[in-house]
């Protein structure tokens, strides 16, 4: 978990404190008025303790991640299919040192359009954590599949919602392309800012 000066934790940006508590009963964390409080069997296992608050952090990346990304994706649809209609986007440098021919294949049953794009709009993607702790995302855009590093527990929830616009648009622009980053900016406007002030990743 990310470290808070003084104060415990990070919760999503806010610093916490982690409070725990003898029970009889089930065991678990839950958050309210600025603590996060440890139900456990015995309080003086340090051990369990760290296991029930890796849970808690893995069930709220999760749900976090997956609300930006349910909030977001229809954006990411009406962009792709905006600017199918305006073809605007230039065509890919692989295709014009092709002599602008045949456009490679992004899948066998969708083809990349000269706009860079594929022309079947993607599906929701498959949600999945990871423990990483060099990159705040992945997506593998041929599996469908976007995983997010669990250390997104610590960040503010506007960064979470950068970091899932920008896999998200991986869905459409596997590079980091002029084409990706107009793609960002259409679904988050601000994301320079955010990335300017992006946290260390732990």
């Amino acid at each position: 978990l990310s470290a808070a000066p003084e104060d415990g934790i990070l919760y999503f940006g806010e610093p916490v404190r982690v409070v725990t508590t003898a029970t009889a009963g089930r065991e678990g964390v839950r958050y309210g008025a600025g603590m996060l409080v440890v139900a456990q069997k015995d309080s003086s296992d340090a051990g369990r303790r760290e296991k029930l608050l890796d849970r808690f952090q893995e069930a709220a990346v999760l749900e976090e991640m997956t609300a930006h990304c349910r909030a977001l994706f229809p954006l990411l649809i009406a962009y792709q299919r905006q600017n199918a209609e305006n073809q605007k986007e230039p065509l890919p440098a692989y295709a014009e040192k092709a002599g602008k021919t045949a456009v490679r294949r992004r899948s066998a049953d969708a083809v990349v359009s000269p706009a860079g794009q594929s022309s079947a709009p993607p599906s929701f993607p498959d949600i999945r954590l990871e423990h990483a702790r060099s990159v705040w995302g992945t997506c593998a855009s041929r599996q469908g599949v976007i995983r997010f590093s669990t250390a997104l527990f610590g960040t503010s929830h506007t960064f979470c919602r950068y970091v899932a616009a920008h896999e998200l648009c991986h869905l459409l622009h596997p590079d980091h392309s002029p084409a990706f980053w107009r793609a960002v900016t259409a679904l988050c406007p601000d994301w320079k800012a955010l990335r300017r002030c992006a946290p260390t990743i732990l």
